[in-house]
């Protein structure tokens, strides 16, 4: 069996929004892919050190499935074109029967890195730091947690859970049902909150992740719950910042690849069942999804793209006091509660202003079950906009609102394409490596929502 050595793969200084906690994950000076000395990892400074890594690499993989995840739903289509030769076609993928599944191997392993190195920083956090780092403890549960979640939104059932402690044997692990994922993450969760941590971004993405994981898995009073005491202004997340040790294009294209330096562009009602993201009057825009017209260049037509980054630095929300009380809405919705679901739909509208700085309209009750189900995830999907869950939630739809596939993922004639159709699902799936490397695992069990 194989001994597992640290290797860390920092891309970028990077800190968590409104934490205190900035120089813990201050990144700037390791180098990509060095091999750590055990006597400098073995000690107080040396788990830091590692829980620094599994921060960046939950980076790497957050801002890569935000891109994935958008172009693969209605959040971002193709670029459009006036040249045919530089029509796409999505992205490569294999066309079956009742889905579209995309081998995203990258994603996979991206996740599955920062995991692991989570899961390493945990152990030797609590073993060299003696209670001193409870902080970043609870944050590295976070960590974990939060890849699994993703991991269990946006790829196919039965992914393998392979373990690993720093030193340690490596343990190739088989496959288990998406479920699994959720129940584990809220187990993850769980051990961080019994920290009892002073840090509010922490504390609000323990909160909200676990309450997430319940939802995910239909359980949405206890979920409701969870994030009670959760305010409408707390929030967590993550700044690029400029690494003096990188150029500043590449920071830039890491960040954009697939918006606005590349192919994606804000479009309302993609494949038909995409949302209208923009309004007819672009002084009504809702400020949630701000976009800015870029200009066509040789071949191509200008463009709505996402505004994102501002002077080369980039925010991703991973969670907020707006998704807690949509997560009680959606409790309310499923406990027949119409009047408080609307009341916390309303309430989370009122965080908002349009681009002319008016706060955004109360919206009304449609009426119907389904017409309240259809507003609460336009409601969740500019909340959340690019921040890679939208594949997650329709596929809730589906699993849990009894959506069928064809009437919540785009449909008819894929953009760019002249030979292939929209699927009428989306899921991702991992390729033959791992089940070239991997003992203990044959192939995903399903690619249902």
């Amino acid at each position: 069996m194989r001994k597992l050595t640290v290797l860390f793969t920092i891309p970028f200084l990077l800190s968590v929004s409104g934490c205190s906690l900035s120089d813990l994950v201050d990144t700037n000076g390791y180098q990509q892919g060095d091999n750590v000395k055990p006597e400098l990892i073995e000690s107080h400074e040396g788990a830091k050190m590692v829980y620094r890594g599994a921060v960046a690499k939950a980076m790497t993989y957050l801002s890569s499935q935000s891109n994935m995840v958008a172009r693969f739903t209605d959040e971002l289509s193709i670029r459009p074109t006036t040249d045919p030769i530089d029509q796409d076609v999505r992205m490569p993928a294999t066309s079956v029967v009742n889905e579209f599944r995309v081998f995203w191997n990258a994603g996979y392993d991206e996740a599955h890195s920062a995991r692991i190195q989570a899961s390493q920083s945990i152990a030797l956090l609590k073993k060299y730091a003696e209670g001193k780092e409870n902080n970043i403890l609870a944050h590295a549960y976070a960590i974990e947690a939060f890849m699994q979640i993703g991991m269990a939104d946006n790829f196919c059932s039965g992914l393998p859970l392979s373990e690993s402690q720093y030193g340690g044997v490596f343990v190739p692990g088989k496959g288990y049902p998406r479920d699994t994922f959720y129940t584990r993450a809220i187990q993850l969760f769980d051990e961080g909150i019994k920290l009892n941590v002073d840090s509010v971004p922490i504390r609000t993405l323990l909160l909200v992740g676990k309450a997430r994981a319940l939802s995910a898995l239909g359980r949405y009073s206890e979920a409701a719950d969870v994030v009670s005491s959760v305010a409408d202004t707390d929030s967590a997340g993550y700044k690029y910042e400029f690494n003096p040790l990188q150029s500043v294009a590449s920071q830039i294209q890491f960040w954009t690849a697939g918006y606005d330096s590349a192919a994606g562009y804000v479009k309302n009602q993609k494949g038909v069942n995409g949302l209208k993201w923009l309004a007819d009057n672009p002084a009504e825009q809702d400020s949630r999804i701000n976009v800015r017209t870029l200009p066509g260049m040789t071949g191509y037509v200008a463009f709505p793209a996402p505004l994102k980054i501002s002077a080369g630095n980039g925010f991703l929300v991973q969670a907020n006091g707006a998704e807690a009380r949509l997560i009680e809405a959606e409790a309310h919705l499923n406990n027949n509660e119409p009047a408080l679901w609307l009341e916390k739909i309303n309430r989370v509208r009122r965080l908002y202003k349009n681009l002319s700085g008016i706060q955004l309209a109360d919206t009304v009750d449609p009426g119907t079950p389904a017409g309240r189900v259809d507003l609460l995830f336009r409601e969740r999907a500019f909340v959340m906009y690019l921040t890679g869950r939208r594949l997650g939630d329709l596929r809730r739809m589906i699993r849990q609102y009894d959506r069928h596939p064809e009437s919540v993922f785009p449909t008819g004639r894929a953009e760019g394409s002249q030979i292939l159709n929209y699927g009428s699902n989306y899921v991702f799936a991992i390729g033959d490596a791992e089940m070239s490397n991997n003992p203990s695992y044959s192939k995903c069990e399903d690619y249902l929502p």
